[in-house]
């Protein structure tokens, strides 16, 4: 999952797109905050566990979706989106969660205006 916080701001992703054309506006974006995402690391040393698990906060968003209310919310000029197949993947917590039995401080990522 993409990191969010300080220093990793979701608004200046989509403000470098401002104005663009894109063609990738269906993907998910799986994010977590960086907070969340350092401590959840940190509890896993401490768990025995097999297989993959994937860290994320469980509330993917479209791109386009995403991008578009920051933009419309900073008032930028929005992308020019091209339709394309594909989507990605939506990233699943539960399993991280369940394990860990961790509550995130940062549970999900929302743009402002929303």
């Amino acid at each position: 999952a993409g990191l969010w916080g300080p220093g990793r701001d979701p608004a200046a992703w989509a403000a470098r797109s401002s104005g663009a054309v894109r063609d990738d506006g269906r993907v998910w974006l799986n994010l977590i905050h960086g907070a969340d995402a350092a401590r959840a690391v940190a509890e896993l040393l401490e768990h025995d566990h097999h297989g993959p698990l994937c860290l994320a906060d469980g509330h993917p968003h479209r791109r386009r979706e995403l991008y578009d209310a920051l933009l419309t919310h900073e008032g930028l000029e929005p992308v020019r989106w091209r339709e394309k197949r594909g989507e990605g993947r939506r990233i699943a917590n539960h399993r991280l969660l369940s394990l860990l039995q961790l509550q995130l401080e940062y549970p999900r990522y929302e743009p402002p205006g929303a």
